[in-house]
């Protein structure tokens, strides 16, 4: 099914490249991202930054960004929630990639910047989209954010800040935190992914701390 609804959207695959000067984001979310989201804030009640790791993520150049064009959202046969989907979970597969290869996966993020929606789209169609790539984004050990000027939710971790308004619609991706469960907590299928994923690298972290098993260890005493 996924396959068949690329098809449909007819649409390149989503590409990202890093942050830097010969290829900044475009503004406004260049802005937003290093003068807010990057920058400390009296309302915190904290030092450091909002995103206290996006500080080490702009210095290093670990910022990727690309575009996800709404334009070809309305062309296809399909929803437009539904197009957008199929759109945000090309780009969660190549933000995945990226973050595998950086050789810094934690200081690695990819911001998708949602091109040409219009205003009364950002609720209705971008938010829906967004939800439905959540739980699975999580179950892949990506965690994914939507942001826009219209955004009602609020930070669970900063609940006094409007973090998630952005200036330009964008969901944003990187590497998923054991602290990111706060975040989740009230969305039992991304809770649910959430526990899976660490149960399942726990795990295998577990399995491959454990030292092999030789002819000796095997044999009866």
């Amino acid at each position: 099914m996924a396959v068949v609804e690329a098809a449909a959207v007819g649409s390149p695959r989503a590409a990202a490249a890093r942050h830097c000067p010969e290829h900044p984001l475009p503004e406004p979310a260049r802005t937003w991202i290093e003068d807010f989201v990057a920058a400390p804030h009296p309302q915190l009640g904290r030092p450091g930054a909002i995103c206290p790791n996006l500080p080490f993520i702009l210095a290093r150049r670990q910022l990727y960004w690309g575009s996800v064009d709404y334009a070809a959202v309305g062309s296809g046969a399909m929803p437009p929630a539904r197009t957008l989907t199929v759109l945000f979970r090309q780009a969660l597969a190549e933000a995945a990639r990226i973050i595998a290869e950086s050789g810094d996966t934690y200081r690695t993020a990819v911001v998708w910047v949602i091109e040409s929606a219009p205003p009364h789209t950002h609720r209705s169609v971008i938010e829906p989209a967004f939800q439905a790539i959540r739980s699975e984004s999580i179950a892949a050990g990506i965690m994914v954010g939507c942001f826009h000027p219209y955004r009602r939710r609020r930070s669970r971790v900063q609940p006094e800040l409007a973090t998630m308004r952005s200036p330009v619609p964008m969901i944003a991706m990187r590497r998923l935190l054991r602290g990111d469960l706060d975040s989740v907590r009230d969305e039992p299928d991304s809770r649910r992914a959430f526990d899976e994923y660490f149960t399942a690298h726990d795990r295998d972290r577990r399995s491959r701390a454990r030292p092999p098993l030789t002819a000796e260890s095997t044999d009866d005493e």
